[in-house]
């Protein structure tokens, strides 16, 4: 989730099991703890482009580190004398580690996922079941906290994280409700299939189907009285890698991605999309040049770049738009 909805959900954390005994000081400690595993991307300043995409997320968002790194920050809080915290304190070992282990868990439900079992080189974690900036979720903990701070009552954090968590629970279940309904109406051969919440809410919901050779892409929103998903058909090259299969970058984005990527070609540069993050036909935010065109070859490159592209912030009114009425066409 975004930084903000981080700090935020640490805060009440924090509040929740230290606020009777730290009082207004557990919420600084916990929105503290809630920034420190985003801190990562200061470390991979210098990584190359696709380095710092599939390293984010890694060791800082790991169980390990919630166990590990928990006594080391308590010593540091210990030390400093005008929070009086003692490193002996269990609430204060509890007020870190539940707050790292929250920001874990909380960053999985997102799409771009975290990697819980690093070093284990198994994908992230990423169901989708809620976008990385949802303001139904982050603007209850602001609220809760605000009134904590003023009148310090825990009554209004538990109130809260009982909301936040069935908001959650509401993103999971109509998640796996779409998913049903895309199982009752398509019948056509693919390989996999993805449902993600799109951006700013949990009612419309994205569908994107992988077929050999592209991949479909259709909506759906919960309060669409028809039940049946319709699709657009896109195309990609993946027999554009062939000559490169065994590149570091091309192994490295099919881990992340899971799979969901298209492959095209533009002028002469090959390029590797993640289709999970964007929105048709060019509005993605990770693609990346893998490869070059060269005579009836493609030969991989010794550094991989960006592929930048200019984005629209009119699609946001339109996935607003179809939020509400299913003829508005994505």
């Amino acid at each position: 989730m975004d930084s903000i909805t981080q700090i935020a959900l640490g805060g009440a954390v924090g509040a929740l099991v230290g606020g009777k005994k730290y009082g207004r000081k557990s919420v600084l400690i916990g929105a503290i703890c809630g920034t420190i595993p985003d801190l990562d991307t200061f470390l991979l300043q210098d990584g190359d482009p696709i380095t710092q995409l599939t390293e984010h997320r890694g060791l800082s968002h790991s169980l390990l580190f919630a166990v590990l790194a928990t006594p080391v920050f308590a010593w540091c809080f210990s030390k400093i004398k005008k929070l009086g915290m003692a490193f002996k304190d269990r609430e204060l070992h509890l007020l870190i580690f539940l707050t790292f282990l929250t920001h874990i868990l909380l960053d999985s439900v997102t799409i771009y996922g975290t990697q819980l079992l690093w070093p284990l080189d198994t994908p992230p974690v990423g169901l989708g079941s809620i976008f990385i900036i949802d303001p139904l979720y982050s603007i209850p903990f602001l609220l809760g906290l605000a009134w904590f701070l003023a009148y310090k009552t825990l009554k209004s954090i538990k109130i809260v994280l009982i909301i936040t968590t069935l908001y959650l629970a509401w993103g999971i279940a109509a998640q796996k409700y779409t998913y049903g309904l895309f199982e009752k109406s398509y019948d056509a051969p693919h390989t996999q299939v993805l449902v993600q919440a799109t951006p700013f809410n949990s009612f419309l919901w994205r569908v994107l189907v992988m077929k050999e050779n592209g991949y479909e892409v259709g909506y759906y929103s919960v309060f669409d009285k028809n039940k049946t998903i319709k699709f657009k058909n896109f195309n990609s090259k993946p027999s554009l890698l062939k000559d490169i299969e065994d590149s570091q970058y091309v192994q490295r984005l099919k881990w992340f991605t899971k799979g969901f990527y298209k492959v095209k070609l533009s002028d002469n540069d090959v390029i590797m999309i993640d289709l999970r993050m964007g929105y048709e036909p060019h509005d993605y935010f990770f693609g990346f040049v893998i490869g070059k065109k060269d005579g009836n070859q493609i030969k991989p490159i010794d550094e991989s770049k960006r592929h930048s592209r200019s984005r629209s912030l009119s699609k946001f009114a339109d996935i607003w738009a179809r939020i509400w009425d299913e003829r508005v066409e994505l």
